[in-house]
């Protein structure tokens, strides 16, 4: 009986920071990301292979509330932004890099509440 008081009293004192903070749980790429009430950004750096040159970026998720973002960074320049994804989306994009370069995938979230399953992948561009 007393395990159950503990894990009540734990588990609101998480939804109440939740609600408060904001949290997010889980860790991209492959794996789901659950948020809730969450603000702030996500830095993802990709090292494009020599040979390669196209990055695809596949996004599913499914935004009670909220928005979510996508910026393409290099050397602290915006390369592309994408428009902002709410509600049920499957949204595959796709980039055009330099082989042999660096880039910055960034994710803006704001008071984002539901999940997001981020896939990312270099390849060759086919003519």
């Amino acid at each position: 009986m007393r395990s159950l008081l503990i894990l009540a009293l734990l588990l609101g004192g998480l939804y109440l920071y939740a609600q408060r903070e904001g949290l997010a749980l889980g860790a991209a790429p492959f794996t789901p990301v659950l948020y809730w009430n969450y603000s702030g950004d996500a830095n993802e750096t990709i090292h494009v292979p020599l040979g390669l040159n196209l990055l695809k970026l596949k996004l599913r998720g499914h935004l009670i509330a909220g928005s979510l973002r996508v910026n393409l960074l290099q050397g602290g320049e915006e390369l592309n932004s994408t428009s902002r994804f709410r509600g049920d989306f499957t949204q595959p994009l796709s980039y055009e890099v330099q082989p042999g370069a660096t880039y910055i995938l960034q994710f803006h979230l704001r008071r984002a509440k539901g999940w997001v399953l981020y896939d990312w992948a270099t390849t060759l561009a086919t003519p």
